[in-house]
């Protein structure tokens, strides 16, 4: 099944890092953005996170189409998830 992501904060950042060049050898600057991956059917938004090889605790809430989900959510084809990060300040 394939899912679209898209990461906010230092998600966006690590998913740029982690994406592949493009055919011009550069990296995307906004892969985090509309990003499809590819996904075993059952998969949950935990195991999406470990596919992305995130660091654990870096992924504070997801949403699946709109709606805020747990990490032991599962996906479907075509789900489109949003990965946030945990917020401070002070």
């Amino acid at each position: 099944m394939r899912v679209t992501i898209e990461g906010f904060g230092v998600l966006r950042q690590q998913l740029c890092a982690a994406a592949p060049p493009c055919s011009c050898g550069e990296r995307p600057t906004s892969p985090g953005v509309g990003r499809a991956v590819e996904l075993q059917a059952g998969a949950t938004v935990r195991d999406l996170v470990r596919t992305l090889a995130l660091a654990d605790g870096l992924v504070a809430m997801a949403t699946v189409n709109g709606t805020v989900r747990p990490l032991d959510h599962p996906l479907a084809d075509r789900d489109e998830v949003k990965l946030i990060p945990p917020v401070s300040g002070g």
